[in-house]
């Protein structure tokens, strides 16, 4: 695989905790970052689900409806504040 040379910046800060977090992992922060700008850049069709993953879908039917009104009524039931 070729490789090519990326300069990025950023906050002091941020570098060092990413660099922490990177060794915690074993990794190098350039191989962390590449994995991210490649997970980034794959389209979703191609990227390839975990098997658990493909076996647990379709399983759940999620009502195609906003996110707040799902919550709003599952609160309601839950705390029987039904009208």
């Amino acid at each position: 695989m070729a490789m090519s040379k990326l300069t990025l910046y950023a906050d002091t800060a941020v570098v060092k905790r990413a660099k922490r977090w990177a060794a915690k992992r074993n990794t190098s922060l350039s191989a962390a970052v590449g994995r991210f700008l490649r997970a980034l850049t794959t389209p979703q069709k191609v990227r390839e689900l975990p098997p658990i993953t493909r076996r647990m879908c379709g399983i759940a039917k999620i009502p195609d409806r906003p996110l707040r009104e799902l919550m709003e009524e599952a609160l309601e039931e839950k705390y029987r504040l039904r009208k």
